[in-house]
Parts: structure tokens; C-alpha cells; sequence
């Protein structure tokens, strides 16, 4: 016998957040909070990045493009108690493809995040529209280019709930976290300024199913200075497609240091059955390197994605960066990427800015 909960997409954000509202009031404020200094405000983390990207020599010369664009988060947080807040994450950024050279187009508005949390000495919950933990190359591979692959399989603007326990073994540290979700096709998964459009459930896809039926869990923490990620997450399948999504990562990270520098090293594997709840498997190996002395930074990323029927993918980058202070950074990169039999050559130029208040 099974169980599924079902939430119209108009009120699913509005849901999830009253819900998860209610249950925290009628908690007692932790112990260990209760200690804490507090006052009623709202706090946030800015980021601004100005790219340049220049394509070139490339098989296909409609891949050919000067692309300028810009890039910015906000991360607000309304902390309304010790233990209870709502948090948002704003994006402006191009939402569309360019499909020829661009200069600042296409750009749009949207909320990639907005949840209530309730921070407890036991661990966290949350509830609302959020990107529940899977895997960690999309995020932590250094340079301009080094995401590029590892965000296929990044979970973004989904609506649940989710978990997070701090687990403490002798001097290491850990973090066990779950979450149940679907794919966010409420007016939020559209974008102002430019229309992406919204999401609807008849579009389909790994996870967009408008019910609690797909769900990530995920293991992070450090061994003797080498760092891990687990995950395993299962999609079910969308409207036309034939089969679930069932996904399992495992992630390395070390740090040592090498002269004046650091160098800070990153393997991870990615398994996708079923990949977007189709019928051909894939896989991804991320491999990254960054060395740091002073205020430069040098990295370099391979990435291999292999497909089922179709011809392995690869993508090899470099980067310089230098952080002037501040808040201010600068950056210049190059990547080589193989799709689908194609090459291609990008030199970019980052610019990037961040301010914490």
C-alpha cells in the first residue's frame, strides 16, 4: 500500500512555508538556543559577476558567439527567533540561450529559493521551495568553466521538505541530511523582466510530478582532514517519460599545503540510471586542482560525461584569478569541450563582486 500526497502547484510554496510555520511556534525554543544572543533582523550575502565569454574554432561555427552577460544572487534571511527564519535566494542572470552574439540579453528575475527554517541543537529543518543536497561538483570544481558538466546534475527550485542532523564520531564531523520534493510549477519557476515561462506538469521531466514522491539523501563530512560527500537520490518519472531517475554520487576533497600555497584537490563520481527519466544511463567524473598563494589562484578541471548511445563528452578548463580585496575579484579562463562528437575552444574574463550585510 503507498501513500501519496498531492499539492496543487498554485499553493504548494504557500503550503509547504504555513505549514512548516505552525509546527515550529508550537516548538519549545532549544536549550541551546535559548542562551544565544538575539535580535529581530534580516541579513544577507550579495554576489555580482560580470562574464565575458568568446567562442571560438569550434566544429559547429553557429557555436561560435561573443557572449557578455551578467550574474547576480542575493541570499536574504529574516530571522524572526533564535531558531526560526525564512530565506530567500534571488536570481538575475540570462534565462534564455543565445543564439547569436549577445551583449547583456535575455536577462531575468527569479526566486531559486525561498523556505522556512527552524535551527535546532539536534539539526534543521526545512520547508518550501529550496535545492536539496546531491552531490557537490557542481559547486565546489574551481575556475570560470569547471561546473560547466557537473550542473546537469544539480537539483534546483524544488518544493518539499528537508533535514539536516549533525552527526559527531570522535573528531570528525558529519552531516546526514534527507528531503522529499517535486519540481517547483508554481508562478515562482517563472522569471520577471524576461518570461522563461513556467514550469507545468504536461512538460515532463525527472521529478516533476506535483507530489512527494522523489527524495534525496545525502551523507558530507571529514575524515582526517579528507573530506566526503554521499548522495543517492531517486526522480520519478514525469508525464511521458518511461522510467524513474535513481542517482548515486560520491565525492573526495583534500587540502595540503605545498609551499606558500595550498592546493586543494577534488574528485567526484556521478551514476545516473535512467538519466531525466529517460531510458539511457549516464555517468560523470569530476577532477579538479586549485593551488592558492597570496591573493592568485591557478585551476584546472577535466570532466568526462559518458551517455548511453551516444559519443562521450569532455571538458577541460583552466583559470587564473586574482582576488583584489574588498570584495573584489578578477578572472580569466579557457575551456575545451567535446559534445556529441563536436569541439570547441571559450577564452572568458570574469569580474565579480560580494558583499555580506
Amino acid at each position: 500500500m503507498s501513500l501519496t500526497l498531492r499539492i496543487s502547484g498554485g499553493v504548494a510554496v504557500l503550503f509547504s512555508m504555513a505549514a512548516f510555520g505552525a509546527s515550529t511556534t508550537a516548538l519549545a525554543e532549544p536549550a541551546g538556543k535559548a542562551d544565544e544572543p538575539f535580535s529581530s533582523i534580516f541579513s544577507g550575502e550579495v554576489s555580482v559577476e560580470v562574464q565575458h565569454d568568446s567562442t571560438y574554432d569550434a566544429d559547429d561555427s553557429e557555436a561560435e558567439l561573443e557572449n557578455t552577460f551578467a550574474t547576480i544572487e542575493a541570499g536574504l534571511t529574516a530571522q524572526f527567533t533564535r531558531s526560526f527564519s525564512v530565506r530567500s535566494t534571488l536570481v538575475f542572470e540570462p534565462v534564455l540561450d543565445p543564439e547569436d552574439d549577445v551583449f547583456f540579453e535575455d536577462h531575468g528575475l527569479y526566486a531559486a529559493e525561498l523556505f522556512a527554517q527552524y535551527d535546532a541543537d539536534w539539526g534543521t529543518l526545512k520547508g518550501g521551495k529550496f535545492n536539496p543536497a546531491f552531490a557537490i561538483g557542481w559547486d565546489a570544481a574551481p575556475g570560470i568553466y569547471g561546473v560547466d558538466f557537473a550542473e546537469d546534475y544539480e537539483l534546483t527550485e524544488q518544493i518539499g521538505g528537508g533535514i539536516e542532523i549533525p552527526l559527531a564520531l570522535g573528531e570528525s564531523e558529519h552531516v546526514l541530511s534527507a528531503a522529499v520534493f517535486f519540481a517547483d510549477t508554481t508562478a515562482l519557476s517563472d522569471s520577471i523582466i524576461q518570461d522563461r515561462g513556467q514550469l507545468d506538469e504536461e512538460d515532463g521531466g525527472a521529478g516533476n510530478t506535483e507530489s512527494l514522491e522523489n527524495f534525496t539523501v545525502a551523507l558530507d563530512g571529514d575524515v582526517a582532514g579528507t573530506g566526503y560527500s554521499l548522495g543517492f537520490r531517486r526522480l520519478a518519472a514525469g508525464d511521458g517519460d518511461p522510467e524513474d531517475e535513481i542517482g548515486a554520487s560520491a565525492a573526495l576533497t583534500r587540502a595540503f599545503a605545498v609551499g606558500d600555497g595550498e592546493l586543494e584537490l577534488l574528485g567526484e563520481g556521478v551514476w545516473l540510471s535512467n538519466a531525466g527519466g529517460g531510458e539511457d544511463d549516464a555517468i560523470y567524473g569530476v577532477f579538479g586542482a586549485a593551488y592558492t598563494i597570496g591573493d592568485w589562484t591557478g585551476s584546472a578541471v577535466y570532466t568526462v560525461r559518458d551517455i548511453e548511445n551516444v559519443d562521450t563528452d569532455q571538458l577541460a578548463t583552466a583559470t587564473i584569478e586574482y582576488d583584489i580585496g574588498h570584495g573584489f575579484g578578477l578572472g580569466l579562463g579557457y575551456k575545451f569541450a567535446e559534445e556529441e562528437g563536436l569541439d570547441s575552444h571559450t577564452v572568458g574574463a570574469l569580474a565579480t563582486y560580494s558583499l555580506e550585510f
